[in-house]
């Protein structure tokens, strides 16, 4: 299964920025995102589907923050299944989020945030298969 370039080309880059970016500083995060955010994503490979639902950081820590994320996805038959799970990941800097959503398996999340608003792209690789897609998040006030 080959993977649209565009995506993997995006994780190669973000996987290089957040090696040369961790620390282990236990200071302030640069950017706040406790609180609940709309989730949105679109799967391009193997197949499409959406999911929307809210992704929840509950425990915002130095650079590193813990949550939840409760979301449906719909699938290509028009069928849908909640996905829930927990959310760990840091802040690699003021404008930066790199995240896994524990699901059926890790689904890495690494974007840009501006404000209210995060968006980037996801991957999650099993033995058996690798989706991957992009998604937005806006902070739900």
């Amino acid at each position: 299964m080959r993977l649209p370039i565009t995506i993997l080309a995006a994780f190669i880059v973000a996987g290089m920025a957040a090696a040369c970016s961790i620390g282990t500083e236990t200071g302030p995060s640069p950017v706040n995102i406790s609180g609940a955010w709309r989730y949105t994503a679109l799967q391009q490979a193997p197949t499409q589907s959406s999911i929307s639902g809210t992704l929840t950081v509950t425990d915002q820590a130095g650079t590193t923050f813990d949550g939840s994320f409760d979301a449906i996805e719909v699938l290509p038959d028009g069928s849908s299944r909640r996905l829930l799970g927990p959310v760990h990941g840091q802040t690699l800097d003021a404008s930066t989020l790199d995240f896994d959503v524990m699901l059926d398996v890790s689904r890495r999340h690494v974007a840009v945030i501006r404000g209210d608003t995060a968006a980037g792209n996801w991957l999650a690789e099993s033995s058996s298969v690798t989706a991957a897609g992009s998604f937005q998040m806006v902070r739900i006030k």
